[in-house]
C-alpha cells in the first residue's frame, strides 16, 4: 500500500524562497523589464494600447517610455493597466505585490506600509487596485466534478459563545425574512433581539464560498467567492445554477439554504458530526 503525500503549499517552497529574494535584488531597469515581459511577453517588444500595434517601439530615454511607432502615442509598461499614472518606481510596485501575494491571511496596511517604506494611504489605495484586478480577471467558468458549497457571516456583532438566551416564538423566522414581526416599527422585539443588535446585524454580509475539488491531496482547483445579504435558498440556488455545471456533485452543510440542490446536481448534505445524507 503507497503512501500518498499532499501537495506542498507554494509559500513553503524552494522556487518561492528564491523568487522572493531575486524580486528583493532587482534594478529599477530590471523591474521595469520584469513588468514588459509579464505584460507582452517580451522584453525587446511591446504592444501599442492606443492602436494595438505590436513591435520594437520607439525608446524615450530617461522617461522610461515609449512612442508608438506608427501612431506616435506615448506609453509605458503600466499604461491602461490599474497601476496606471502610478507614482511608486517599479521596484516598489513589485514589492506590493510581492508583499500581497505573501500575506496567505492578508497584511495590515499599517504593516504594510512600514515593510515597503510608503504611507498607509498609498498602501491601502494599490492593494485595492491589486484586489480590483483580481476580481475582474477571475475565471467565471461553471465549476465541475466535486464542488463544495459553505457560506460565513462576517461583520456585525462579535459572537459571544455559550451565551444562553431567551428567545420568543419564531424568532429565527423574523430575523432571516421568513416571518415578519407582530410590530414592524420594533422588528427587533419578534427577532429576540436588542435594537442595537438589530442595527448592527443589518451591516452583517455571508460570503459564499464555491470550491472544485482536484486530484487526491491536491487541494482545490478554483474557488469562488460570492458576498451575499444571506445564506438563503435565493442566493445559493441562484449561485449554483449560474456557476455550477450541470451533473457535478455538490457537498454542503445541512443549513436548509441548500436543501433544494439536489434538484439539478448530485448532492449531499455534510452533518459535522455524523455521515453525510443525499438530498
Amino acid at each position: 500500500m503507497g503512501v500518498h503525500m499532499a501537495k506542498k503549499n507554494f509559500l513553503h517552497s524552494k522556487e518561492a524562497h528564491n523568487y522572493a529574494g531575486i524580486c528583493r535584488d532587482l534594478t529599477e531597469d530590471q523591474a521595469e523589464a520584469l513588468f514588459a515581459q509579464l505584460r507582452w511577453g517580451s522584453e525587446t517588444e511591446q504592444a501599442c494600447p492606443d492602436c494595438g500595434t505590436f513591435r520594437r517601439h520607439y525608446r524615450r530615454n530617461g522617461k522610461r517610455r515609449w512612442r508608438c511607432a506608427d501612431c506616435g502615442h506615448e506609453f509605458s509598461a503600466t499604461s491602461r493597466t490599474a497601476f496606471h499614472a502610478r507614482k511608486l518606481s517599479y521596484r516598489r510596485l513589485i514589492g506590493l505585490l510581492l508583499f500581497f501575494e505573501s500575506g496567505a491571511k492578508g497584511r495590515s496596511l499599517a504593516e504594510s506600509a512600514r515593510e515597503l517604506g510608503v504611507q498607509i494611504k498609498t498602501a491601502q489605495i494599490n492593494f485595492g487596485k491589486i484586489r480590483e484586478t483580481l476580481v475582474n480577471s477571475m475565471d467565471l467558468t461553471p465549476l465541475q466534478g466535486i464542488v463544495h458549497m459553505d457560506g460565513i457571516y462576517l461583520g456585525g456583532k462579535p459572537r459571544r459563545p455559550n451565551r444562553r438566551t431567551k428567545m420568543p416564538k419564531d424568532a429565527l423566522k423574523v430575523r432571516y425574512g421568513k416571518k415578519p414581526p407582530n410590530d414592524p416599527s420594533k422588528p427587533w422585539v419578534s427577532a429576540g433581539m436588542t435594537r442595537r443588535n438589530w442595527r448592527k446585524r443589518m451591516k452583517k454580509r455571508v460570503v459564499i464560498s464555491i470550491c472544485q475539488t482536484g486530484d487526491k491531496g491536491a487541494g482545490s482547483e478554483r474557488v469562488m467567492a460570492f458576498v451575499c445579504r444571506a445564506e438563503n435558498e435565493a442566493n445559493v440556488i441562484a449561485l449554483a445554477q449560474r456557476f455550477i455545471q450541470r451533473g457535478s456533485l455538490v457537498m454542503s452543510d445541512e443549513s436548509p439554504a441548500y436543501n433544494r440542490l439536489g434538484s439539478w446536481f448530485e448532492h449531499y448534505s455534510v452533518q459535522h458530526s455524523d455521515t453525510p445524507r443525499v438530498s
